[in-house]
């Protein structure tokens, strides 16, 4: 994309048509269309300014004018600027930016908050499942991965820091005219739950960005941003999302997007806290989960340092100790590493450096609150209003603000600005007019520090503010508060060993023993850890006791779960009574002497390790050395040593890493744990097994990649090396060289180059140099696919469509790349008999990315290809029916009803119908069920009454009546049976 600014659209296509006429020197323009192999009027409407010309019809233009070298360039530079979606996505990435850089983030005083590029400090992430012994990466190398992946954390752990820093550095490429492969969005998963996809983004931007000049319709996000670039959607706070079953939704749907006809247009990063169950795997099992890590012993200092020297403190490195000295005599010491907590401590010890710090996660946020609420008061009314009146609602605003998170919580929707209306009314002076008034207090509300506008209401600035508050709020009265807690630990459960209690248990839960011959009765921990810290923090502090306590009764009988939720509480620094502390560390203790599953072994001295008990840590240490253990448990057994500050975890580490009975991506992981430390050994255990032979090759690469992730000078060397070594597999050596140039090395681009273009390369490998090449910005990365895609070869017939689909997706690549010869290849790929018939079509289909008329003709030639099976044609039909050509119609009824077609392309076929507003789509759907497989899958069945539902046809109640017993659904399909009947009975749209 070109960079934002200079001439506009309008500019830009009234000077593509001058050069065009210029070029033209007199020629009659039914001479240049007939030389062009164009229709008149196309050229007609291009020459008047009534259609920009496609790339195609361009690049046609051009050779009948000759028009070639540095005067075909601009014709292309003009011909994308003079789009009008060019404008708009440079309307949209500056929005975009300065939105992130701007918006407010939270645990920050208004009005003194620093720029979140001045304290934001690069976390680092580590593979959820941590049994795989891979290390941790920086966390920007998500973005770079490719794929749609999820990124976890606790509560103020940085999820909508990262996603809003991976939105500002996103757009600045774009912005600066260097482009790229994608183009972020940011949109709360809360927007994702009744919307399609595309309706839901745009909905979302449009309300969320202050800056756009006009409107985004969803057609913008439904298509690609930019030629060749996807849209990366950051999708933020699904935990937020409380209905289990709209949460279920908004990751369907997104899988479902991931996985259908628009693969390449969206890649999704979902930020969340951990959800209940196996609800993630929703999204596919093959999706990546990566656990966002707290700042490290290290980087906290450095933190603490920015913040002090943007807070404007004298001498912010003597604060910066006095700081830390002061956290070591709390209980903090662990939780200040989290984002948000070091944010509001860094402030509360600006404010009064003299005051000890708080002692627990809800004391920092009662004092932070407080300091919010003096600091709004010190700035003054912020409004012409009778000083009695101002004072009197800024002192009740406080207690209404906590009021409204609790009405949040229990699940309200009220809009924030009536509910604090509603609540203050009886303050109004007679002559204050009510949009004076409401106007007030939006205002009020905006600068507590606790309320940010979004969509037209004020929601809360972070999910922990609305939890800290609400609970304060529940216990002002003891009743409702006892009420509260014994809601969050009523969670009884009693059933068979072995029997699992619902699809997420797999049986009793370690730790529990009969009280019953044959029945386990046990308590199940509170579902929400933070909320219930908060909430057991404001009734201590409000003196709050029930006459049975479900804390004790958790520690007697909620198992290794509720031992491990306790301890978790405590890390937190949350109050407990110490007999309760005291039974746990004892439980936990015992259970890790018995005979239980190693996991299970590693999970309670690593919770009794949290609880402060020493006996934890000598736990995990013998878990290290034990020959009983697997590779991964003495790997995570020392890097909990080493998290919570053991002295011994390093040198167990050190051992591990030159096991040479281990295996080797585990004793990586250990070695790179151990130079991250500080101990240089562990830079040598990499060196060494990058360049041992006898291990893996991928795990050599890997082992040379953590060397230049742990900073060791030698690590480009070995890069180097690897790439060109011909006994390493060729596409280890191709990501070897890519390490090497994304760590600025040109060596790692020259060995890119050379593998692009060698011959004697497999195309998987030299096409995997050509995208590294193409991250690099390299120019010859165009050229390694083109050559690709123009190489013939003499190939045995068992390969030879892998190898057009290679040369086609080498096409499409270039045209990605905005290279003029792409469209021109793929063309005559769809048209060569030689061809495969589905590589025919899918060229056709890469095509439609930059010249759909010419596209579109080819796939209607396709479908009445009579050398093509039915499928091809099918699919031909389908992909022109997406494009809006109504010629796909009869082909798609003729093909949905011809016998042997297979089930799932019928249903393809009526699905285009439908999108397409064939009149025909309702009676192909009817008669579609005979024609069905007796062993058709239930979602099948359910599409056809789903889609008459949606046209409004009454067909569909009798189809779901019809339904064979052996055919009937599940629990979650007859849920959307109910679903569909409830959509018939909605009014359809000009009925009145």
């Amino acid at each position: 994309m070109e960079a934002v600014g200079g001439t506009g659209p309008a500019g830009a296509h009234r000077e593509l048509i001058a050069r065009i006429r210029s070029a033209l020197a007199g020629r009659r323009q039914s001479e240049v269309a007939r030389d062009a192999g164009i229709q008149p009027s196309t050229l007609s409407n291009v020459l008047n300014a009534k259609a920009v010309p496609t790339l195609t019809t361009l690049d046609l233009l051009a050779r009948a004018l000759d028009v070639t070298g540095p005067d075909l360039v601009e014709l292309h530079r003009l011909r994308a600027r003079a789009d009008a979606r060019t404008r708009r996505i440079g309307d949209y990435l500056t929005a975009a930016r300065d939105a992130a850089r701007e918006h407010p983030y939270a645990g920050v005083l208004p009005g003194i908050a620093p720029p979140l590029a001045a304290v934001y400090l690069n976390q680092r992430v580590h593979p959820w499942e941590r049994a795989s012994g891979a290390g941790s990466l920086p966390a920007d190398d998500l973005l770079a991965g490719g794929r749609t992946c999820v990124v976890l954390a606790g509560p103020g752990g940085g999820k909508s820091s990262l996603l809003r820093t991976w939105l500002h550095r996103g757009t600045e490429p774009w912005l600066e005219g260097r482009g790229g492969v994608q183009v972020p969005v940011l949109v709360p998963a809360a927007a994702l739950v009744d919307a399609p996809l595309a309706d839901a983004v745009a909905a979302a931007v449009n309300r969320d960005l202050d800056g756009l000049v006009e409107r985004l319709p969803p057609a913008f996000f439904a298509t690609e941003p930019q030629r060749g670039a996807g849209w990366l959607v950051l999708v933020d706070g699904l935990d937020e999302v409380t209905d289990g079953a709209a949460r279920r939704k908004v990751l369907r749907r997104l899988a479902d997007t991931s996985r259908g006809t628009h693969t390449g247009l969206y890649r999704f990063i979902v930020a969340t806290r951990p959800l209940p169950g196996p609800e993630l795997d929703l999204l596919g099992a093959d999706v990546p989960r990566y656990e966002l890590q707290p700042f490290g012993r290290d980087d906290l200092p450095l933190v603490a340092a920015s913040w002090f020297r943007c807070l404007e403190v004298p001498d912010p490195e003597d604060t910066t100790r006095r700081f830390l000295r002061a956290l070591d005599r709390t209980r903090l010491a662990a939780l200040a590493h989290v984002p948000l907590m070091t944010a509001m401590l860094c402030q509360l010890h600006a404010a009064a450096p003299e005051q000890p710090l708080p002692a627990g996660r809800g004391q920092v946020y009662r004092d932070f609150i407080e300091l919010l609420h003096r600091h709004q008061r010190r700035a003054g009314s912020p409004h012409t209003l009778p000083l009695a009146a101002a004072e009197d609602a800024l002192d009740r605003l406080p207690g209404l603000i906590a009021h409204l998170a609790a009405e949040r919580l229990a699940g309200s929707t009220t809009p924030a600005l009536d509910f604090l209306c509603s609540g203050l009314e009886a303050l109004r002076p007679p002559r204050v007019p009510e949009h004076d008034w409401r106007a007030f207090l939006e205002t009020a509300a905006r600068r507590s520090g606790l309320l940010v506008p979004r969509g037209g209401d004020l929601v809360f600035l972070h999910q922990t503010l609305l939890e800290h508050l609400a609970a304060r709020h529940l216990v002002r009265d003891p009743k409702e508060g006892a009420r509260a807690i014994r809601r969050a630990f009523h969670r009884r459960r009693r059933h068979a060993p072995g029997i699992p209690l619902s699809p997420y248990a797999t049986g009793t839960p370690p730790g529990i023993r009969p009280r019953v011959w044959f029945l386990f009765r046990y308590w199940q921990p509170p579902s929400d850890l933070s909320s219930t810290g908060f909430l057991l923090d404001a009734a201590h502090e409000a003196g709050l006791t029930l006459r049975r306590s479900p804390l004790r009764r958790l520690a007697r009988r909620g198992g290794l779960p509720g031992w491990e939720f306790i301890a978790s509480l405590a890390a937190m620094g949350t109050w407990l009574p110490d007999d309760v502390v005291a039974t746990v560390a004892e439980s936990l203790h015992a259970y890790g002497l018995r005979k239980a599953h190693t996991r299970s072994r590693e999970e309670a001295a690593e919770a009794l390790t949290r609880l402060g008990d020493p006996r934890g840590p000598d736990q995990l240490h013998a878990l290290t050395a034990r020959s009983d253990s697997s590779d991964s448990a003495r790997l995570r057994a020392g890097a909990a040593l080493v998290e919570h500050g053991d002295p011994r975890g390093p040198a167990a580490l050190l051992a591990f890493s030159r096991d040479a009975d281990a295996s080797g991506h585990v004793r990586i992981a250990a070695a790179a744990l151990t130079s991250r430390t500080g101990d240089p050994r562990g830079a040598d255990v990499l060196r060494a097994l990058a360049l041992d032979p006898e291990i893996a090759d991928h795990e050599r690469v890997e082992a040379a990649a953590q060397s230049a992730g742990v900073g060791d000078p030698r690590a480009a060397d070995l890069l180097h090396t690897l790439s060109a070594d011909t006994t390493v597999g060729v596409l280890f050596r191709v990501k070897a060289a890519d390490l090497l140039a994304s760590s600025g090395d040109p060596r790692g681009a020259e060995r890119l180059r050379v593998l692009g273009h060698s011959r004697n390369v497999a195309v998987s490998a030299r096409s995997a140099a050509g995208e590294a090449l193409v991250r690099l910005a390299e120019p010859e990365a165009a050229e390694v696919f083109h050559r690709l895609a123009t190489e013939r070869g003499e190939l045995p017939n068992d390969v030879l469509h892998h190898a057009q689909s290679s040369r086609i997706e080498a096409a499409r690549r270039l045209v990605t790349l905005g290279d003029p010869r792409g469209p021109g290849l793929l063309l005559a790929f769809s048209r060569a008999p030689e061809v495969g018939c589905f590589p025919r079509v899918r060229a056709a289909i890469s095509l439609a990315a930059v010249d759909k008329p010419a596209a579109a003709e080819q796939l209607h030639a396709l479908t009445r290809s009579v050398d093509l099976p039915d499928e091809a044609r099918l699919d031909a039909a389908v992909h022109l029916a997406g494009l809006g050509d109504r010629r796909a119609s009869p082909v798609l009824h003729r093909l949905a009803l011809r016998p042997g077609t297979a089930d799932h392309s019928r249903m393809q076929a009526a699905r285009a119908l439908v999108a397409l507003g064939d009149p025909g789509a309702a009676g192909l759907l009817r008669a579609l069920p005979p024609l069905f497989r007796p062993s058709v899958h239930s979602d099948l069945l359910l599409d056809v009454p789903r889609l008459l539902a949606e046209l409004g046809d009454s067909h569909a109640a009798e189809l779901l009546t019809k339904l064979a017993p052996d055919q009937r659904p599940g629990a979650y399909d007859r849920a959307e049976a109910r679903r569909i009947l409830t959509l018939l009975q909605e009014p359809r749209p000009g009925t009145g």
